[in-house]
C-alpha cells in the first residue's frame, strides 16, 4: 500500500490531509513461466490435458500413417495429394530404323510405321507389311514403290499414350530429305505442348544407321541421363554414320533424277553398279564399278577409311555370296568390333531397289 495526501479543497484551510489507499500489485518477473500464473489459461489447459498418475499418453502415428476419421471416411471428404510426376525419357523413332524385336522391347522404345505405297494400295511397314512380303509384292508391281510418311495422328497417338507415364520424349527419325516424318513429328509435338517436353531430332540418315543412334539414346536415358544430355549425345552422333551401297537396279536412282536416263540405259546393259552414299541427309552417286569383285572391294577399302571404328552394319538382298566374302573379309580385319548383319528394311528398299549390298558405319570420335 502507498499513501497519497489529498489536496486542500481552498486555500488557506488547516484541515488534516485525507489519507487513501491504492491496491498495488506484484510485477510478475518475465522469466516466470506462463502456466504457472495465477488465473492462466495455459494453466488450466495444462491441467485439463495432463495425463492421470500411473498413465500414459498413447504416442500418434505420424502424419502419414493416420487413418481418417470415420466422417471423412464416410463422406470421402479426403483429399489425395500424389507426389510428382518420376521423370524418365521416352524415346520413339519410326520403322526406318531396322531395330530388332529384342531391342525395341529391352529399352522400351517406341515404333511409328512409316507407310509404303505400292500400286494403288498402302501399307504400314513392319504392321501390314513385313520384309519378306515387300519383296514378294514386288515382283509383281508395275510401279515403282515410295516411302510416305506417318499419319499426323499416328504421332498424336503415340505421344498421348507415352505422356500419360512420362514428361520427357526424345523422338529421333528418317532423313528429312528422305522422308517427312520429321516434320509430321513436329506438328504433332505441337499440339501437346505444355503437357510434355518432345524433342525432335533429324538423323540425317536411314535404316540401320538410324538404329544406332536410336539405341545410343535408349542406352543413355536407362543410364539416367537427362533428356538434354541424351539431346546432345544423339545431336553428336548424327554426323559419325556413313552409309554406302550399290544399286543394281537403275530404275530407283534414274527416279529418283540421281543418274539421268541415258546413263540408267547404258548401265542396265553393261551391268555397272552405281555406288550411292549419304551425304547432308540425301542419297547421292559417288563412283560405278563393273564386277561384283570390284564391289567387295570398294565396300571394304570404304570401310578402311575410318580410323576409329565404333560398330558396322553389313546389309543386302539376295545377294548372300558378295555379303559373305565382305564379311569374311571384315572380321579377320577387325576381329573385336560388332557386325549386324541382316537384309535391309522396305523403306531403304524403296530407294536401292532390290539385289543391293552396302554398310553403314559408325566412327567413334
Amino acid at each position: 500500500m502507498r499513501a497519497v495526501a489529498h489536496r486542500p479543497e481552498r486555500p488557506g484551510a488547516t484541515a488534516a490531509p485525507r489519507q487513501y489507499v491504492f491496491p498495488v500489485r506484484a510485477r510478475q518477473t518475465q522469466a516466470e513461466p506462463a502456466a504457472r500464473r495465477p488465473g492462466s489459461t495455459l494453466a488450466g489447459l495444462a491441467h485439463r490435458t495432463a495425463p492421470a498418475a500411473g498413465r500414459q499418453r498413447p504416442a500418434l502415428a505420424p502424419y502419414r500413417d493416420r487413418q481418417p476419421s470415420a466422417f471423412l471416411r464416410r463422406f470421402r471428404l479426403i483429399r489425395i495429394v500424389r507426389g510428382p510426376k518420376l521423370s524418365n525419357i521416352r524415346i520413339v523413332t519410326d520403322s526406318s530404323a531396322h531395330l530388332t524385336r529384342q531391342e525395341i522391347e529391352t529399352y522400351g522404345i517406341e515404333v511409328v510405321p512409316l507407310r509404303l505405297r505400292m500400286g494403288r494400295k498402302s501399307y504400314r511397314e513392319g504392321v501390314d507389311l513385313d520384309t519378306h512380303e515387300y519383296f514378294q509384292k514386288l515382283e509383281s508391281l508395275k510401279t515403282l514403290p515410295t516411302s510416305q510418311e506417318p499419319l499426323l495422328q499416328d504421332f498424336v497417338d503415340t505421344y498421348h499414350k507415352l505422356s500419360r507415364g512420362s514428361d520427357q520424349i526424345l523422338s529421333i527419325h528418317i532423313s528429312s530429305r528422305l522422308n517427312g516424318a520429321c516434320q509430321v513429328a513436329r506438328t504433332a509435338a505441337a499440339t501437346l505442348r505444355g503437357r510434355t517436353q518432345i524433342t525432335v531430332i533429324d538423323s540425317e540418315t536411314i535404316s540401320r544407321g538410324l538404329g544406332m543412334i536410336v539405341l545410343s539414346a535408349a542406352k543413355a536415358a536407362a543410364d539416367g541421363a537427362d533428356i538434354q544430355e541424351v539431346s546432345r549425345l544423339v545431336r553428336g552422333i548424327v554426323p559419325s554414320i556413313f552409309l554406302s551401297f550399290f544399286v543394281t537396279d537403275l530404275a530407283y536412282p534414274e527416279r529418283d533424277d540421281r543418274i539421268r536416263h541415258s546413263q540408267a540405259i547404258l548401265g542396265s546393259m553393261l551391268g555397272i553398279k552405281p555406288m550411292m552414299e549419304i551425304r547432308e541427309g540425301g542419297l547421292v552417286v559417288m563412283e560405278k564399278v563393273l564386277t561384283s569383285f570390284d564391289m567387295i572391294e570398294k565396300l571394304f577399302n570404304y570401310i578402311s577409311e575410318f580410323a576409329y571404328l565404333k560398330e558396322i552394319a553389313l546389309l543386302q538382298h539376295q545377294n548372300t555370296r558378295d555379303a559373305t566374302a565382305l564379311l569374311e573379309q571384315l572380321e579377320t580385319a577387325y576381329p573385336d568390333l560388332p557386325i549386324f548383319t541382316d537384309t535391309y528394311e522396305p523403306t531403304l528398299a524403296t530407294y536401292v531397289g532390290p539385289r543391293a549390298l552396302g554398310v553403314i558405319v559408325r566412327e567413334e570420335f
